[in-house]
């Protein structure tokens, strides 16, 4: 009897079907900014404990303090650990740290500005055109959060990606 030669070959596929999607830009971004803002935020977490400990910040805001700084240092952490293995809590942290960001960028172009800050010599020649421009970027920023945060979140690659997936090699099993 001779063999079929249009039959499927006995040998293990190097993807198997269920295996989990490359990581998207936007899932790259956050990991990125994330990881560069927590370790700001270390650094400067880190300065505040030794002011605490030396004695240079009033008690009666230090316990506060630390504690916010470091509930959001953890959340950051999380938010980068989680968005790169694809858990669904680092889906939402990483949301929640796009959010920080947009409110921060909203906050810096809405608060007023000082002119004593290290821009002050930067002027503009036509002051109506700077701050035209200004505007124009302000919402061009904004918008392109507000792009990140649904291409990390709710698009259909941030939707596969962030599937709760069976591990690489188990049995697939129908959930109910």
């Amino acid at each position: 009897m001779q063999s079929n030669p249009f039959a499927p070959p006995n040998a293990q596929t190097a993807d198997p079907p269920n295996a989990r999607m490359r990581r998207p830009l936007s899932v790259w971004f956050v990991v990125i900014l994330a990881t560069a803002v927590a370790a700001l935020f270390a650094y400067g977490t880190t300065t505040f404990l030794a002011a605490l400990i030396s004695g240079r910040w009033p008690p009666d805001q230090a316990l506060l303090g630390a504690a916010l700084r470091l509930v959001v240092l953890i959340g950051i952490a999380g938010a980068v650990i989680g968005s790169f293995r694809g858990t669904a809590w680092g889906r939402w942290l990483g949301l929640l740290f796009i959010i920080g960001m947009l409110a921060v960028t909203v906050h810096s172009a809405t608060a007023p500005s000082k002119d004593d800050g290290p821009l002050k010599k930067l002027r503009y020649t036509d002051q109506a055109a700077g701050k035209l421009g200004e505007g124009i970027g302000d919402v061009l920023f904004c918008s392109i959060e507000v792009w990140w945060f649904f291409a990390f979140g709710f698009s259909r690659r941030a939707r596969a990606y962030f599937a709760d997936l069976p591990p690489v090699g188990a049995d697939h099993v129908a959930r109910s």
